[in-house]
């Protein structure tokens, strides 16, 4: 699912402490795993670090490295509890997916995705009308969409991209109060496109 998750991920941080115009720190750290000698070491897809950034522009810009600083900060237990909570079906514990819960390196089905997706629809709770306003304003995907992206819409809906290592495949979620939209593009046999 890629990065499809990280909106819950952020929400959580708003619903503890954060707001969306805190800074997160987008930089190349490594975190120590369960595994004696082995760290996991997050890229941003370009692979460029930002440093200080907006946790509005992180989301919607999908930067890797600032979200597993937030994973960091939040705990992976926590972060796989809610996920759970938010209707994701996870296979494992959250010891087998670490750090790269952040990054979404689970999988799930596509119903699963749009069924956990309502929990974004709810508008009245402020850090879900939040979310979906990060993930509605072009302006926070700007530097890695392009300001007249493809991802806008006449009908203001909020979206969320995930695109898998190498670029294998893509999916893109869209959602507004009346719909949610599900695309996925790529080769059934993994193979790059």
């Amino acid at each position: 699912v890629w990065s499809l998750l990280k909106p819950f991920i952020y929400r959580m941080a708003l619903q503890k402490w954060a707001d969306s115009e805190d800074y997160l720190l987008d930089d190349k750290t490594s975190y120590e795993t369960s595994t004696e000698g082995k760290y996991f070491i997050p890229e941003n897809y370009n692979p460029k670090s930002y440093g200080p950034i907006r946790l509005r522009e992180a989301l919607g810009n999908s930067h890797n490295a600032a979200t597993v600083r937030l994973t960091d900060t939040l705990g992976i237990t926590a972060i796989y509890n809610m996920l759970r909570d938010s209707w994701f079906s996870l296979e494992y514990d959250a010891g087998y997916y670490g750090y790269g819960i952040s990054l979404g390196t689970v999988e799930v089905s596509m119903e699963n995705i749009v069924e956990s997706y309502k929990w974004l629809l709810d508008f009245s709770n402020p850090d879900t009308w939040q979310i979906g306003q990060i993930l509605r304003d072009p302006r926070n995907r700007a530097r890695t969409f392009g300001i007249s992206s493809i991802l806008n819409t006449s009908i203001p809906m909020s979206v969320k991209t995930g695109t898998s290592t190498d670029f294998r495949d893509n999916w893109t979620v869209s959602y507004h109060p009346d719909a949610i939209i599900w695309v996925w593009v790529g080769n059934n046999d993994g193979s790059p496109m």
